[in-house]
């Protein structure tokens, strides 16, 4: 049986709370008994998945009491946006089928966890909506979105970023880099992507192709990272969406302890 495993050898592309929730899953199907390598990769993906959630955790308990307004104005614009293309799913006509699975797909894209990023520190959660509008226009949705959930709706995000960013001192490219390299929050993310990739790749050394069971294992212990990059690969209009998603994950639960080796 023919797998590709050259893509199980890069780390794969996440934020914050994606990276945490996709640390859960794997820890969840991982191999019961694995290799003493495999075991050491697991255990690294956990420690550094910890280490995120605390950070995160630690900034969301750091919100100044004066950008409230602001950063209520800022979660509102991200919710409403979002809930516009919610909305296409209660639209059933056969008319309308064309919309409402692009919007199933641009929601699959680019709010598989919701607005969950909302909940960060007002530093992270700017950064997060900059990278957000910015692959709406790398990727070519944005007409989509604006289309699907109104231009008006697009334009209040926009309008919100630039407000919560300016009260913050940051703006625009320079002002996400500025706070990547500040808060450690890069870092911790770049370090988890790193420990999956490596999870991963030692997994695949030790596929038996030829063995069905084996073939199955690996397969299931790299299901959630399947499904991972399926729901963030940009789509185009009509394009098909993953037809086994993920079930979501709450990125605050606890992380799963990783298995002992054999």
């Amino acid at each position: 049986m023919t797998i590709d495993f050259q893509p199980y050898s890069r780390p794969p592309r996440i934020d914050a709370l994606r990276g945490i929730a996709l640390a859960i899953q794997l820890l969840r199907v991982a191999p019961a008994r694995p290799s003493r390598p495999v075991a050491r990769a697991l255990r690294k993906v956990r420690s550094t998945a910890v280490d995120l959630q605390t950070e995160v955790k630690a900034r969301g308990r750091t919100r100044p009491e004066s950008l409230r307004p602001l950063d209520s104005a800022f979660d509102g614009s991200w919710s409403a946006l979002r809930d516009r293309l919610a909305a296409w799913s209660k639209v059933q006509s056969a008319s309308f089928e064309r919309p409402r699975e692009r919007a199933e797909q641009l929601l699959a894209a680019y709010f598989s966890d919701g607005v969950q990023f909302v909940t960060l520190a007002y530093e992270a959660e700017w950064v997060y909506g900059e990278q957000l509008l910015e692959r709406f226009d790398e990727e070519g949705a944005l007409a989509d979105i604006e289309r699907l959930a109104g231009a008006e709706f697009v334009a209040n995000v926009r309008e919100q970023q630039a407000a919560l960013g300016a009260a913050l001192g940051l703006t625009g490219k320079r002002g996400t880099e500025e706070v990547a390299s500040t808060s450690g929050l890069a870092e911790r993310v770049s370090a988890l992507a790193s420990a999956i990739a490596d999870y991963t790749r030692r997994l695949s050394g030790e596929v038996e192709t030829d063995d069905p069971k084996s073939v199955a294992a690996f397969r299931k212990a790299v299901a959630p990272l399947d499904a991972h990059r399926a729901a963030t690969a940009p789509k185009a209009s009509g394009g098909e969406t993953p037809s086994e998603p993920a079930e979501p994950v709450d990125p605050s639960q606890p992380i799963p302890p990783a298995p002992e080796e054999e």
